[in-house]
């Protein structure tokens, strides 16, 4: 028994609905693939940095908090602020009396050790800014970021 077993639909036929089917899912992943990352990156894109003036407060040599041996840190300290009126403001006397008097205070309390690593600086930088944004009146000046301009450690 031979049997004739001829289908109503050709091989080219079932070869050209493959490759549509494939080329629309290649399209479909792509367009997809572009709409999400941008949607990502327009998140990244709306972050904003505040920034303003930077105002230098000078070299700086204080003893540190180290019991075994004399240690002292020597570094030059600038301060970003919120305006150019806060400059005018930070840079009369009375108030570079006390922010110095912040900084050596807030440094003093340190070790060598402390201070030895780049995440040990960071965090001076930010108490320090904690602190100095604690005596300046928010109306007169707000501290944005603490910058070392030169840092050793003896």
């Amino acid at each position: 028994m031979k049997f004739n077993l001829k289908l109503p639909i050709d091989i080219k036929t079932i070869v050209i609905v493959f490759l549509a089917v494939i080329i629309s899912a290649g399209v479909s992943f792509f367009v997809a693939q572009r709409l999400i990352m941008s949607k990502l990156n327009a998140g990244r894109e709306t972050r904003v940095v505040e920034s303003g003036p930077i105002m230098d407060l000078g070299e700086f040599t204080i003893n540190l908090a180290d019991k075994d041996e004399v240690r002292y840190a020597r570094f030059k300290i600038s301060l970003e602020v919120n305006s150019s009126k806060a400059v005018a403001e930070l840079s009369k006397s009375d108030w570079n009396v006390r922010l110095r008097d912040t900084i050596i205070i807030t440094v003093r309390d340190k070790k060598a050790s402390d201070l030895s690593t780049s995440a040990g600086l960071l965090s001076l930088a930010s108490e320090i800014r904690t602190n100095l944004n604690k005596i300046v009146p928010p109306d007169k000046a707000k501290i944005l970021r603490v910058y070392f301009t030169e840092f050793v450690v003896q």
